[in-house]
């Protein structure tokens, strides 16, 4: 995804996975850290996908 203009992009990450990601030479599959997000913090079932931008 992209962002245009003057914003700021925060990701933030429980510190064992942040570690993983960050300092760890181990190879992490792609959706991984986000399959163990909402294990651990939500309820896939649930989520909605963003609203498209209007131009």
């Amino acid at each position: 995804m992209s962002v245009k203009g003057l914003m700021t992009v925060l990701r933030v990450l429980p510190d064992d996975l942040y570690d993983l990601v960050m300092n760890s030479d181990q190879d992490v599959e792609k959706g991984a850290v986000f399959a163990e997000i909402v294990r651990r913090f939500g309820d896939p079932s649930k989520y909605e996908a963003a609203p498209k931008m209007m131009m």
